[in-house]
């Protein structure tokens, strides 16, 4: 059943899922509070029937692309960091930024020292911050 979706992976499952508009068989029977025949009931019972499936179809979809796209967005946080400028800056233009971070007259204090803050940061710029003589 063509869904109207377009979609590039052959295991797709928007294909199983209708998309078209929904309408009462016996449109009729809404406004003129009807008991419909045997054989109106069993049309209605089989549409009833076939929304539901395809509802439970559209739910599976759904929860689908909900995992799909917590796996999406744990990607782009998890490689987001690796393309920052700051992963470019040459060494030395960190540990002249870390040099202005430190103020010379403060008593020493590892909680509130920068170069200490600093250097908890990530290996590279502990690195930095504890090769930099500057800083000391």
């Amino acid at each position: 059943m063509n869904s109207g979706l377009s979609c590039d992976a052959s295991s797709c499952s928007l294909h199983c899922v209708s998309t078209s508009p929904l309408s009462s068989p016996f449109p009729e029977l809404h406004s003129h509070n009807g008991v419909p025949s045997d054989f109106q009931h069993a049309i209605i019972y089989n549409s009833i029937r076939r929304a539901r499936e395809n509802l439970a179809r559209v739910e599976a979809v759904i929860a689908t692309l909900a995992t799909r796209r917590a796996e999406l967005d744990k990607f782009i946080r998890d490689h987001t960091g690796m393309v920052s400028a700051m992963r470019r800056f040459p060494n030395e233009i960190l540990a002249e930024i870390f040099s202005r971070c430190v103020d010379p007259d403060a008593e020493f204090d590892p909680l509130r020292n920068g170069v200490w803050i600093l250097g908890r940061v990530c290996q590279r710029w502990r690195a930095v911050a504890l090769g930099t003589p500057e800083l000391w």
